[in-house]
């Protein structure tokens, strides 16, 4: 891991990198997992904490997915970049039918592997028992399931949208 600044820069903390990826993460990130803990009604320390770990985790496995895509398409990864809405992995441009579906269906592909392990894990070991790990499975199976719909729903320039845009150019 190698930090590059100590101060923040445009509202991000000093890069990382993880797999040789430069990630960048806003100041917003831990967002996602406090309006988690404010939906469920509990605002605690030992609800958030848990929560923005979940959710944070998810939005990087999201993105690396498509990471993981770019890579098998031959392409480079520039950085990914999370904040508190979501995050964006920044690859060369695909040009090919197959590369464009591999990498804009990489994140999705991802959360179901996730999705796929935990329950794995859930059927195995049965329940979690402590509140912190039973958070992080809500996080990894209910709202994992509910970003994939949104992920999927063709909406400006999200992921369905270019999988929408790339299946419609193949059928023509």
């Amino acid at each position: 891991m190698r930090v590059k600044r100590k101060i923040l820069n445009n509202g991000y903390f000093p890069e990382f990198e993880l797999f040789g990826v430069p990630i960048f993460v806003h100041w917003t990130f831990p967002a996602g997992g406090a309006f988690l803990a404010l939906f469920l009604g509990r605002f605690e320390l030992g609800y958030i904490l848990p929560l923005i770990y979940a959710y944070s985790i998810l939005i990087l496995v999201h993105e690396f997915g498509h990471a993981f895509g770019a890579w098998r398409a031959g392409m480079r990864v520039y950085k990914i970049s999370i904040d508190g809405g979501g995050g964006w992995c920044y690859a060369d441009e695909p040009w090919y039918f197959r590369e464009l579906l591999v990498f804009y269906a990489g994140g999705v592909i991802a959360q179901i592997v996730l999705l796929m392990v935990t329950l794995s894990f859930i059927f195995t070991f049965g329940q979690p028992t402590t509140t912190g790990l039973s958070l992080v499975v809500f996080v990894f199976t209910y709202v994992n399931i509910i970003t994939l719909v949104i992920n999927l729903i063709p909406y400006r320039d999200n992921d369905g949208a270019k999988l929408l845009h790339i299946i419609r150019l193949r059928l023509k």
